[in-house]
């Protein structure tokens, strides 16, 4: 069923943007409700990633000027997107961008010239008593480490599991639109979820992830043997059946590509285990698709590419193999090697 928002009476319905670039302009409208009356957003546009030696994402940056001043680097993703190849590589290459004291010192200077041609910026720092010094108070700020933030439309899982990759300290914020029913995005509500996530390993009071959400390696020791058994047979007869492709874990999952390459158009299965069965994710073309069991459900994509359908199925016994391969096969004929 679709969430519903009732508002004295009126319904809402959920409603899914279609971009990461539709998700930024409500980010850019209400980023004083996301960080706090005392921030400034930037957008980290193709001119400024450029100047500033960033080379990619992210989206844009805060600055929270009080109670204790600091910079956020704000990274926008869509649920149905690979969160994996998104967010991991983005923040990673940003990370060691600022490595370089020229890379923050082009940072400083294009945000100081922002505020420089923006009135309500400069206002903003002039009441806070830094008319005088905004420069070096920006060259202090972004000289420190910052923290990130992920604004997404909905919280996964699977953005729970990325996580746990992640350079800098995070703060997630699942940010849901519902729409006036009858009218449309003309009249609508925002729902906002915040959860500051810590840093592997480093900050005291973080909560430990369980083991077995750390690795493939350490996901198959979790399992039953009997789980364990089965998921190595699986491999085993993909590898068999389907010569000359790449295989092997990321995160807690096992990744199956077509060919020598690891793209996502390659890419045509993915392994996830739980304690007693193997779940299957495949990419279907829904006008040729053939389940005649009717094992597999659909689901938002994750692994794929959008412009395939992303389905799953579990298996749990060695007698299931056989139609497993049948539904993994039609991913792997749509694959590009």
């Amino acid at each position: 069923m679709d969430s519903v928002f009732l508002v004295d009476g009126v319904r809402y319905k959920l409603y899914k943007p279609k971009t990461e670039e539709e998700l930024q302009e409500v980010i850019k409208e209400h980023y004083r409700d996301l960080f706090g009356e005392d921030s400034i957003f930037f957008d980290f546009e193709p001119k400024l990633r450029s100047e500033a030696g960033i080379g990619s994402k992210p989206d844009g940056c805060v600055l929270i000027l009080s109670p204790k001043p600091q910079w956020m680097v704000v990274e926008t993703e869509l649920a149905d997107h690979p969160l994996y190849e998104h967010i991991i590589p983005q923040i990673s290459k940003f990370v060691k961008a600022l490595e370089n004291p020229q890379n923050r010192r082009s940072i400083v200077e294009i945000v100081y010239d922002e505020i420089n041609r923006d009135p309500f910026k400069k206002a903003l720092l002039e009441k806070r008593g830094m008319g005088r010094e905004i420069y070096k108070f920006l060259n202090d700020v972004i000289s420190t480490k910052p923290s990130i933030a992920i604004i997404i439309d909905e919280r996964t899982t699977e953005l729970d599991e990325v996580l746990g990759m992640l350079p800098l300290k995070a703060e997630v914020t699942e940010l849901r639109t519902f729409e006036r029913e009858g009218v449309g995005l003309d009249v609508h509500a925002h729902l906002l979820s915040m959860e500051e996530v810590e840093k592997g390993g480093e900050e005291e009071g973080r909560k430990e992830r369980p083991v077995h959400m750390k690795s493939w390696e350490a996901r198959l020791e979790w399992v039953t043997s009997e789980n364990r058994e089965l998921v190595q047979k699986l491999i085993k007869r993909v590898e068999n059946e389907f010569p000359g492709i790449s295989h092997g874990p990321k995160l807690s999952w096992y990744y199956f590509y077509k060919g020598k390459g690891r793209g996502l158009e390659s890419l045509f299965a993915v392994l996830m285990i739980n304690k007693r069965e193997v779940r299957v994710r495949v990419k279907a073309d829904p006008t040729k698709f053939k389940d005649a069991q009717q094992w597999t459900k659909k689901y938002k994509g994750w692994f794929f590419a959008r412009k395939h359908e992303e389905r799953q199925f579990p298996v749990s016994t060695p007698e299931q193999l056989d139609y497993a391969i049948e539904l993994i096969k039609q991913s792997f004929e749509i694959s590009r090697g």
